[in-house]
């Protein structure tokens, strides 16, 4: 099955998002739950492949992990 784009309003007609274009501005977020119990939003990353997860290191750089 294909991958079906975002429907989005081009010039006044409707169609699927171009190939490489992102919509800018779509908060997505994954809730986690820390092992104290609480709750927080970890924001996700919009990359042309998918979504990524940033993962802090301790030496202070970012790793993006696919999801």
């Amino acid at each position: 099955m294909a991958t079906r784009r975002p429907l989005v309003r081009i010039s006044g007609r409707t169609q699927q998002l171009p190939a490489g274009d992102v919509l800018a501005g779509v908060a997505q977020s994954l809730p986690v739950y820390q092992t104290n119990q609480t709750f927080v939003l970890i924001s996700l990353t919009s990359k042309i492949q998918g979504y990524v997860l940033p993962v802090y290191q301790a030496a202070g750089a970012v790793v993006e992990v696919p999801l």
